[in-house]
C-alpha cells in the first residue's frame, strides 16, 4: 500500500470539490464532458494529468485514480481514503481546482 499520495493527485483531488457557475439544467453533463482531456500546470513541457470519464491518469507517476462527480463536487477514491474537491472551469481551455482553500490553475494541454 502506498503511504504517500503524489502531490499531483492531491492537487487534482482538491479540484474535485469545485463547481462551475452555470444554470443547473443540463449543464452538469456539459461540465462533465468539458473537463475531459489532457491538462498541464505549465511547470514543465509535459502534461500533468488526463481526465477520463471515470478516472484521472497522473502522467508523472503513471497512476490512475477513480472519481465520481456529484452535482458541483468530485470525489476521488484513493487507497488512503476519499477526497472531495471543487473544480472551476473558467474557459474552454482553463481549469481551476481548489483543495482546502488552495487553488491551482491548469491549461488544456496542446502537443
Amino acid at each position: 500500500m502506498k503511504s504517500i499520495i503524489s502531490p499531483l493527485i492531491l492537487s487534482i483531488t482538491q479540484i474535485v470539490g469545485c463547481h462551475q457557475e452555470t444554470n443547473h439544467s443540463s449543464n452538469a453533463e456539459d461540465f462533465d464532458k468539458s473537463i475531459l482531456g489532457i491538462w498541464t500546470d505549465g511547470s514543465t513541457e509535459n502534461a500533468s494529468f488526463r481526465i477520463q470519464k471515470d478516472s484521472v491518469f497522473d502522467v508523472e507517476h503513471f497512476t490512475t485514480t477513480k472519481y465520481v462527480q456529484k452535482e458541483d463536487s468530485v470525489l476521488f477514491y484513493y487507497e488512503e481514503g476519499i477526497y472531495p474537491t471543487k473544480v472551476y472551469k473558467t474557459h474552454n481551455d482553463t481549469l481551476i481546482y481548489e483543495v482546502r482553500g488552495l487553488k491551482t490553475k491548469y491549461w488544456r494541454f496542446k502537443n
